[in-house]
């Protein structure tokens, strides 16, 4: 590849790039939330309950309509790269902010 195609190339594989990794782990997180889908969590039931699974499947999903946008190269130039980005920010996504609270059982403290 040429410096110059390379040039034309990437705005198209960095938009590529920003569209998956902002979109996929915000799919998933409305994905889980239908009802059908959350008893599948609960469950355990792949692919619903595996992170690495679902943003696999979801940037998948995703590249199919921007094959025909941007054609085969800079989707295949961002897939990789926007897959381990939405794996990470799904992760931060999905993770609480900090440790529950724990409960309050009515004894007391004194031995």
């Amino acid at each position: 590849m040429t410096s110059a195609a390379f040039l034309v190339l990437w705005p198209q594989v960095l938009t590529v790039y920003l569209i998956l990794t902002v979109a996929v782990p915000g799919f998933i997180q409305a994905t889980r939330a239908l009802p059908w889908v959350s008893e599948q969590v609960l469950a355990g039931v792949k692919p619903w309950v595996c992170n690495i699974c679902m943003t696999f499947w979801s940037c998948i999903l995703f590249s199919l309509p921007l094959l025909l946008v941007f054609g085969f190269l800079p989707v295949l130039l961002a897939l990789a790269p926007a897959y381990t980005s939405a794996l990470w920010l799904h992760k931060q996504v999905a993770a609480p902010d900090s440790a529950p609270p724990l409960p309050d059982f009515g004894g007391s403290d004194e031995v």
